[in-house]
């Protein structure tokens, strides 16, 4: 009687750690796994730049504001386009620094346009002030003046015979002047404010007088 004898199939033995395989005779390495599924291996390089947009993102808390912003943007696009361009899936850093970026270069935005009105209307009020008090001076020295004179002058020079020092914020000028009443002027030497004086009605304004 003639035995007919099938070869029984054997499942391949494994390595403990998974990375061999023996094929009846030796073992054999297996193939690495992809880390993406279908995508390619990542850019080496797209990381750092993931890791900087995002801490760029982050350091608009502590005061570098739209740069700290304008920087986090720019490395996370670069990130992922390098990403992109290497079939790799883009690094989810960079997007989290994108969003950041965004967000607080909008904040960055809508505060500058709140605080430079403000800063602005501030500061001309403050060169006001200054004119107004270089003003008061120069009237108190035309008084000083006509005490002795018997009329206002039309001259700067005679006021600082009077002791009066003109300020560093502004040039006074005296606009007209007679026996009865007087206009004197201030324009501010580093911005465009104008103040006038006038002596009938103890007033400043900055409509032009005389």
């Amino acid at each position: 009687m003639e035995i007919n004898s099938q070869q029984e199939t054997v499942a391949p033995q494994y390595s403990p750690d998974g990375k061999w395989w023996w094929n009846g005779q030796e073992w054999v390495a297996l193939p690495a796994a992809p880390l993406n599924p279908g995508f390619s291996t990542p850019d080496p390089g797209s990381r750092g730049l993931a890791i900087g947009s995002l801490i760029a993102s982050l350091t608009w808390l502590v005061g570098l504001w739209g740069l700290s912003s304008v920087l986090a943007i720019v490395l996370g696009h670069l990130s992922r386009r390098r990403d992109r361009k290497a079939g790799a899936r883009p690094n989810g850093l960079a997007l989290a620094g994108l969003i950041i970026g965004y967000v607080s270069l909008g904040l960055t935005v809508l505060l500058l346009a709140i605080a430079i009105p403000v800063f602005l209307s501030q500061r001309d009020k403050a060169n006001d002030s200054a004119l107004k008090s270089e003003l008061s001076y120069a009237a108190a020295a035309q008084q000083t003046w006509a005490v002795d004179a018997g009329t206002y002058t039309t001259s700067t020079a005679d006021l600082l015979s009077t002791g009066y020092r003109p300020g560093s914020l502004a040039d006074v000028e005296i606009v007209v002047a007679d026996a009865t009443s007087f206009c004197l002027k201030a324009a501010s030497r580093s911005f465009d404010n104008v103040v006038y004086y006038t002596s009938l009605e103890h007033t400043f304004s900055s409509v032009p007088c005389g």
